[in-house]
């Protein structure tokens, strides 16, 4: 048993199975074989993406920042494995806006394409902002 590849007199194997070899001499009344019982037990590779909002945890560790992170373990089968995952972090901003104004007013918010827009909301995959105006 071995992870992902093994190597037998020369040839490199990466699916289990039985093999032979044969060294017997040539004119020998002998044959010599060798036979190989190989079961092959492959790593684990995966990769993700994750947006969160200020901070996340993952394999018990926290990251405030984005960017891409590895976690390296040994898998069920006994092999080395890692998990990558590319973490997006969106910062959260609280900003008031105090405004007066008679009959009617026109707020001019700059937005990203990105952005949903709802009548009182805004939506900002995964997160989202209330907008609220109050009227005096």
């Amino acid at each position: 048993t071995d992870c992902d590849e093994y190597t037998w007199n020369g040839t490199t194997f990466t699916t289990s199975g039985t093999y032979t070899f044969d060294h017997s001499q040539p004119g020998s009344l002998c044959t010599n074989v060798d036979t190989l019982h190989l079961t092959i037990n492959n790593s684990t590779h995966n990769s993700f993406h994750q947006d969160a909002c200020e901070q996340y945890t993952w394999h018990d560790v926290s990251y405030n920042e984005s960017g891409t992170y590895t976690y390296d373990y040994t898998n069920l089968d006994g092999c080395p494995s890692s998990d990558t995952i590319h973490l997006s972090i969106y910062l959260h901003d609280d900003t008031t806006y105090h405004i007066t104004a008679c009959d009617e007013y026109s707020w001019n918010i700059l937005m990203e394409q990105h952005y949903i827009y709802d009548i009182r909301n805004i939506y900002f995959r995964p997160f989202y902002a209330r907008l609220t105006l109050h009227q005096r």
